[in-house]
């Protein structure tokens, strides 16, 4: 199967990604519910541990199980992508769905940087795809030749890294653990 497939063009895996966030929003509702109320109520955002790793939870299973059953997470399916191995094994293994997924969460210290390295390759694989020996790829014909997109990929990689790692800090550092919940503090609260 691997010959039926071209490299994917990048709005196609960009509009897949928004969409994957949106169900990903929708998994985590119960998370900004508490947070919500919590804000509403001291000005601090906090979740129960219970909730918080069982949407996580459910988040990690999407993507593993659709990705190991499907080749595709719901927004790729929509847009025509598959990821497929890059050897050219037919479909993908546990170990590969889980190590991409596993790979996919280090976006929350370097937000989107990981993901934009695809823009300085033609195959336009990025970090997960490289771990877990993948590709995206679509069914249809592409419009146009992949090409890498060397400055645009340097200035948002750029920015992502330092906006993620700042954001990731910045996170951390406002955050009180405790054995039932954890708490982020606002601005205002001094801990800065």
């Amino acid at each position: 199967m691997p010959g039926k497939y071209v490299v994917a063009e990048t709005w196609r895996r960009v509009l897949a990604y928004l969409v994957d966030q949106f169900i990903v929003l929708v998994f985590l509702t119960p998370v900004w519910i508490q947070f919500l109320a919590s804000w509403l109520d001291d000005r601090t955002l906090q979740i129960s541990w219970s909730w918080l790793i069982l949407c996580l939870s459910l988040v990690f299973s999407y993507h593993v199980l659709f990705l190991k059953f499907l080749r595709a997470t719901v927004g790729k399916l929509i847009f025509g992508l598959r990821v497929v191995d890059v050897h050219g094994a037919d479909g993908l293994s546990w170990y590969q769905c889980v190590l991409r997924v596993l790979t996919d969460y280090l976006s929350f210290f370097f937000s989107l940087a990981l993901r934009v390295l695809a823009l300085f390759r033609f195959d336009r694989r990025h970090v997960s795809d490289w771990v877990a020996e993948t590709q995206v790829v679509q069914v249809s014909e592409r419009t146009t030749l992949a090409r890498p997109h060397a400055i645009l990929a340097s200035l948002l990689f750029g920015y992502f890294l330092f906006s993620g790692f700042f954001s990731a800090y910045r996170l951390i550092q406002r955050s009180e653990w405790n054995r039932e919940t954890l708490t982020v503090h606002g601005p205002e609260s001094g801990l800065d």
